[in-house]
């Protein structure tokens, strides 16, 4: 396949990933290629590390300098501008602020007391209106320019790269983002930044039944889930509070020394107090949550496992509902009498995040069960009679552990299983809850089972694995081998989309 125009935009730098991604796919297609990195100091680095490649590489975050820039009485026309450009890519405007912790951050309604940043401080909604307006405009002449057949990214997590996608989306550019299979190290190409995989729900389809490859579903996280649960585990410590804030502390005179000046730059103070509330907070949960596995299970329970907030999980692929106070709340009202709901924290420092009075309000709740954040998940799906998720992994380990999944988001890419159930109204919670609490038979059950290992049958055929690579620790790692397969991979799902654009 040939392509003439690529554009890579790194989320990581380090490692080899990024520049051998390039290498292969210029090898491979024969495309040009542009780089896309956030800082304008970030330049040189970028054109040492992708020298022989490409000397297109251009800084994004300047695009932020229009958030500050004087209105003059101009907020109507900011809105117009706004509205048509609304009209013109096929988006909504809070859905890019709400996208960027830190324009968007009061949108997390379980994450409010994330640190605050300078970029914040300036931001009003007009002025955000502005801005992304701005993005819009520069991702669509950057395009335009360079004749772009693909995008190819980590994904979406802040304005600046929500605007990028929606951009190439609204022109018919393929995006593509390397995601984990949430498996083992099996990883696969997703369609767009909401992590779609259309040719995942094709292959589950084709597929009359399972090839019966797995006996129980899952044992415990994937391997990029479970280093960065390690990592984040020892952050919340007394050690590892005292180590992170002195490295906060640390880089905050460097950056004063050297006079650089990140994006957003996070108040020293709120950061620190941000890593001392998930020491204290981690203590409070140590003491007020179930640890014994056996204890949970004396009473039948829907288990509803919290998401990290804020993050890009619920903000950019759960743009319409991601309110999970509101999940709570529909969910434990919904029960049987004799049912608990299990909320099981999500195993990182994001728990300084929750709002104020977070975790008093869950206790109080009458029939919530608030489960140790240690507690390994697939035991606790396991023995619930329905795992409730807005988007995440969770759900995938309950769907192939053949247990009803009640979901929030339209986008979760386990969606194609039919004991998966998509909550289109408010007033769906109460039928769904009680059917799902009627339907433990054996047979329904051997069904569901069924389902859930064709559905990884179908993720296999779809996925490639790393083996011992790893893709997406701090400083990633593939073999050249496993570069040349992975280009390949990506290579195919264009010719797809082609093949789909002809029919």
């Amino acid at each position: 396949m040939q392509l003439n125009h690529v554009v890579i935009w790194p989320g990581n730098i380090r490692g080899n990933k990024w520049v051998s991604f390039a290498q292969e796919i210029k090898e491979q297609t024969g495309a040009q290629c542009s780089v896309l990195c956030s800082l304008p100091q970030d330049i040189p680095l970028y054109k040492k590390i992708f020298k022989g490649i490409t000397e297109d590489i251009e800084a994004v975050i300047p695009l932020y300098d229009v958030l500050d820039s004087p209105l003059n009485g101009s907020e109507r026309l900011i809105e117009e501008q706004a509205v048509a450009c609304e009209a013109t890519y096929g988006t909504l405007m809070t859905d890019l602020i709400q996208s960027d912790r830190h324009l968007g951050l009061a949108y997390s309604t379980s994450g409010t007391l994330y640190p605050r940043s300078r970029l914040g401080a300036k931001a009003t909604y007009v002025r955000s209106l502005r801005t992304a307006t701005h993005m819009l405009k520069f991702f669509d002449q950057y395009f335009q320019k360079r004749g772009t057949e693909l995008l190819l990214m980590d994904g979406s997590g802040a304005l600046h790269t929500k605007s990028i996608c929606v951009v190439a989306e609204s022109k018919g550019i393929p995006i593509r983002c390397l995601a984990p299979s949430r498996y083992k190290n099996l990883v696969h190409w997703a369609g767009n930044d909401l992590f779609e995989v259309p040719w995942l729900t094709e292959a589950f389809d084709q597929l009359s039944q399972s090839g019966g490859s797995l006996e129980s579903g899952f044992d415990g996280p994937y391997l990029a889930s479970a280093v960065e649960r390690k990592r984040q585990s020892k952050m919340m410590g007394l050690a590892g509070t005292l180590k992170y804030c002195s490295r906060d502390v640390a880089r905050f005179i460097y950056q004063r020394i050297i006079r650089y000046k990140p994006y957003a730059g996070n108040y020293l103070r709120d950061t620190l107090a941000y890593r001392i509330r998930a020491y204290s907070r981690h203590k409070w949960l140590e003491k007020h949550t179930v640890k014994s596995l056996q204890t949970i299970q004396q009473k039948p329970y829907v288990f509803f496992p919290l998401n990290h907030e804020p993050e890009a999980s619920l903000s950019v692929m759960s743009p319409e509902f991601n309110n999970q106070m509101a999940v709570i709340d529909l969910v434990s009202k919904a029960l049987p009498a004799d049912y608990r709901l299990v909320v099981k924290e999500h195993e990182t420092a994001g728990i300084a995040a929750r709002p104020k009075g977070f975790y008093p309000w869950l206790k109080a709740i009458p029939n919530v069960v608030m489960a140790n954040m240690h507690l390994t998940s697939i035991p606790l799906i396991q023995g619930s009679a329905a795992t409730v998720v807005l988007t995440g992994t969770a759900g995938m380990e309950a769907a192939v552990c053949g247990v009803p999944v009640i979901t929030f988001s339209s986008r979760n890419m386990y969606n194609c299983i039919p004991h998966v159930h998509l909550v289109d109204r408010i007033s769906d919670i109460r039928p769904l809850v009680a059917q799902v609490c009627q339907s433990a038979s054996h047979e329904s059950r051997q069904k569901r089972l069924q389902d859930g290992r064709r559905f990884m049958d179908a993720m296999k055929s779809i996925s490639y694995d790393l083996e011992h690579d790893e893709a997406f620790a701090q400083v990633p790692q593939i073999s050249q081998k496993n570069i040349k397969q992975l280009i390949q991979m990506l290579v195919k799902t264009l010719e797809r989309d082609t093949v789909c654009q002809t029919v």
